[in-house]
């Protein structure tokens, strides 16, 4: 993860609701919550870091 965005606590809240709007609305296209405590910290961290980063793509073309 070597990619650095600027965003707004605004536009990350923004992210978020999208993301657990898409969560809900298909949660099987996501990892569940289990699967994902069950890897290194660091790693679900990582994976985190890039989904929200793709909603806040999404958020910024808004």
């Amino acid at each position: 993860m070597t990619e650095e965005k600027t965003f707004t606590i605004a536009q990350l809240r923004e992210a978020v609701i999208l993301w657990e709007s898409d969560v809900r609305a298909n949660p099987d296209a996501f990892q569940s919550a289990e699967d994902t405590r069950a890897e290194p910290i660091e790693q679900c961290a990582d994976a985190y870091m890039v989904c929200i980063g793709s909603y806040l793509d999404k958020v910024a073309t808004q």
